[in-house]
């Protein structure tokens, strides 16, 4: 027998100290390895086996299986490493971020799960616009550095390997869940966006080169994909939530496989067999996937798929493993071309990778100590006590309702705003474990004008007024500026006089006031610390945060009507329930007997 990829296939243990933190995914690579290996046992009883060589890249024991996670199989008597393939040149060179000029000791795009797991929705809520979706600043700022990386990398296509006929270099996205997976191909790719009266108009994506659009229409093509690669490799049907957000690229390339294949009877072919063709020709000459720039993927990237262009691979998921990481990089050290040069060498491959934690894991590592484990505790909603479920709105802030009154902008000290260097990394120096390093730096950030980022805010406040219908504005005088109480200036934008209570929609002339506003505000009222500039502003969240300081500026007029609080649901995941708690814990815990929950647990002690 020879037996490829065999790191997924063992007889798992159980030890009394086992891995009670395994996730869903480790439970179910290690039940697969199961199932290969009791294959493997029926075959031998059957007719025998003479002898089993295994095969794999990482042959590693796997969290959960019961032994040590990247504990070496004992029965490895041939090893040529991960860093020999790199050393000698068969492989690409992974490249990770060492260093960034974001605040703080770590490496922001090293690590990138773990400054935006927490602002991601796990699902999406029925009848919620997408594209009210703000990007978390950190991931809007490493999609954009990494496809500047792209860039460079895609213009010595053009110039060097278009011309001979190769397909261009492909970025690869791993993401959560399907909610998560849609968000982000929205965000790169462009997407449908809902209009007042009922129409669409489409949305540009945010990357140039990767975008399906082109100036508000999609193109013939699509550069970017979303796959849900665990049901591509299980062969089993499309679950009916992947088939509503894909099912505009999967129109878009059956009308491509007519023309590709006339006669064909379309029709017949499955949504599965044609996006698995796509996926298994990305960057093969003259197949389907052939011009795909950029795969956004719901889950892993599994190891039959083969395509060797790839030259940036973003992690957007929670990576648990070292196993995990060398797979997911896996996906992009195939190398384009085994051509030598002069001396007889291959010349460097490299990609460019954030969002793993790659480290290279060596065979003899020393096995931790492992102390007597205290008990572990299941804390969850119990079945039987539904009746005494709480549910509970989710807020990401309040606002303050705008009343019918004059529009005007008190820039007092509450208008303050300080910006302090954060965690989105501008400047990032990746290298690998041998080759030269790279640096990536996104110099717009620093070289933004003010009136740029004023134009950015003043947008997000027009939509702002015109998205709620209960914020009504009155235009009935001279716009005044205020200052500390005191009127600076009028303005009179438009000539209107004496309007009747309307919405911005109907006034475009508000947007220009706005504009006046935040320039001011970002002139007197808007400082910095000694390592920040104001391109820090430019990212999605940053420009809602700022926008919200000068809305409570705008609507703070000392004259105004009484203020109205009220609450912002947070997108995407409003509603909270005792009914989703489920986790292991080994604190001390007192068993409820008067909660949906089953124990309290002391975090205290």
């Amino acid at each position: 027998v020879l037996n490829d990829e065999a790191h997924h296939c063992y007889q798992d243990k159980l030890i009394e100290s086992g891995d009670d933190d395994a996730d869903r995914e480790d439970k179910s690579r290690n039940a697969d390895a199961r199932v290969w290996f009791k294959g493997l046992r029926a075959i031998a009883a059957k007719v025998g086996i003479k002898n089993v060589y295994d095969l794999s890249a990482t042959p590693y024991y796997l969290k959960g299986s019961g032994y040590y996670e990247g504990f070496i199989f004992p029965w490895v008597v041939s090893d040529f490493s991960l860093m020999d393939a790199i050393e000698s040149g068969i492989v690409k060179v992974p490249r990770v971020p060492v260093d960034d000029d974001a605040a703080g000791d770590l490496v922001t795009y090293l690590n990138l799960w773990d400054h935006v797991k927490d602002k991601l929705p796990k699902r999406l809520p029925k009848d919620e616009d997408l594209a009210a979706w703000v990007v978390p600043e950190v991931l809007e700022a490493a999609l954009e550095s990494l496809h500047r990386s792209y860039e460079t990398r895609f213009r010595q296509w053009e110039t060097e390997l278009a011309p001979h006929g190769e397909p261009p270099p492909v970025m690869i996205v791993v993401c959560p869940n399907t909610t998560v997976s849609k968000l982000v191909y929205d965000w790169i790719a462009g997407a449908e966006a809902g209009l007042d009266h009922g129409s669409t108009v489409v949305r540009d994506g945010k990357l140039a080169l990767l975008t399906n659009t082109d100036d508000g229409t999609w193109l013939e093509r699509p550069r970017t994909v979303l796959i849900d690669s665990v049901a591509l490799e299980s062969g089993e049907a499309f679950g009916a939530d992947f088939k509503k957000v894909a099912a505009k690229e999967i129109e878009t390339f059956k009308n491509e496989y007519r023309l590709r294949n006339p006669g064909a009877d379309v029709d017949k072919i499955t949504d599965e067999d044609l996006l698995r063709e796509v996926m298994n020709t990305v960057g093969k000459p003259g197949k389907l996937g052939e011009q795909i720039r950029c795969v956004v993927s719901v889950s892993m990237l599994t190891e039959g798929w083969d395509a060797n262009t790839v030259t940036h691979i973003l992690g957007v998921r929670a990576f648990r493993s070292q196993l995990l990481c060398e797979q997911v990089v896996g996906r992009g050290l195939r190398r384009r071309s085994y051509a030598v040069n002069d001396e007889g060498r291959f010349e460097p491959e490299y990609a460019d990778v954030y969002g793993v934690p790659f480290a290279f894991i060596p065979s003899d590592r020393a096995l931790p100590s492992t102390p007597e484990p205290k008990p572990a505790h299941l804390v969850q909603a119990l079945d039987d006590r539904a009746e005494l479920e709480i549910r509970f709105p989710k807020l990401s802030g309040y606002r303050v309702e705008l009343t019918p009154e004059i529009l005007a902008a008190d820039f007092g000290r509450e208008a303050d705003f300080h910006v302090e260097r954060n965690e989105v990394a501008i400047w990032v120096r990746n290298e690998g474990i041998a080759g030269k390093g790279d640096e990536i730096d996104l110099e717009r950030y620093r070289h933004v004008r003010r009136k740029e980022v004023a134009f950015r805010i003043a947008s997000l406040l027009v939509h702002r007024f015109a998205d709620d219908p209960d914020v009504p504005v009155v235009e009935s005088e001279p716009l005044p500026v205020v200052e500390d109480g005191e009127v600076l200036a009028e303005d009179a934008v438009g000539g209107a006089r004496n309007l009747t209570p309307s919405r911005a929609p109907d006034r475009p002339w508000l947007f220009a006031t706005l504009v006046r506003f935040a320039d001011q505000w970002l002139r007197d009222h808007v400082t910095f610390a000694d390592d920040a500039f104001l391109g820090l502003l430019l990212p999605a969240q940053a420009s809602h945060r700022a926008a919200e300081k000068l809305f409570s500026a705008i609507v703070r007029l000392e004259d105004s009507a009484n203020e109205l609080l009220l609450p912002i649901f947070k997108p995407f995941d409003p509603d909270g329930s005792t009914e989703t708690v489920s986790f292991v814990t080994r604190k001390v815990v007192i068993p409820a007997t008067k909660s949906h929950v089953s124990h309290v647990v002391l975090d205290g002690i």
